[in-house]
């Protein structure tokens, strides 16, 4: 009795370690969107070095959640027209009080000349997160959201968590 209890349960564990294949899913091909050149024209103010790649982390990272890679035969140039840094210990002890991070971009693309703009005041974030959000509203301004085949182009509103977005300025 022992016996067929050790060999059903050994059967039963040998059961578990198989595996079976799943066949191979073809690669989704990703759309190319334009690469990103960050420089900075603001005059006597002093930009972190680590500022543009940060706003090229963004702007990547955006494009990849939108299931596209950015491209190197066309490029977006954003000029970095304003730009202020708290200190990290300043704005960790007084907050608000420290001031705020604050960055003003142009966008010059196709001909065209976008303004992104946007500033925080609170202890928990800095420069760095601010920097990657300007990477992502420059995709954003760059890249709209396809329009549906039943939605009119112009009835399209902007989405939604930029509602929540108090303080800062889209132009």
């Amino acid at each position: 009795m022992k016996r067929s209890v050790v060999v059903c349960f050994v059967l039963g564990l040998a059961g578990c370690g198989t595996t079976t294949s799943i066949p191979d899913q073809p690669k989704p091909v990703l759309r190319e969107v334009p690469g990103l050149k960050v420089e900075t024209d603001c005059g006597p103010c002093e930009v972190r070095s680590s500022i543009p790649g940060l706003i090229v982390e963004g702007y990547t990272t955006a494009a990849a959640e939108s299931g596209a890679k950015p491209a190197s035969n066309e490029q977006v140039t954003v000029s970095i027209k304003e730009y202020s840094a708290r200190d990290d210990v300043a704005r960790h002890l007084v907050g608000i009080f420290a001031g705020k991070d604050e960055i003003k971009a142009t966008i010059n693309f196709q001909g065209r000349t976008f303004i992104v703009a946007d500033y925080y005041v609170n202890a928990w974030v800095g420069i760095e997160h601010l920097a990657r959000e300007i990477g992502r509203m420059v995709f954003e301004r760059v890249n709209p959201p396809e329009v549906a085949p039943h939605q009119d182009a112009t009835s399209t509103s902007p989405p939604s968590r930029n509602k929540r977005r108090r303080g800062r300025t889209r132009y």
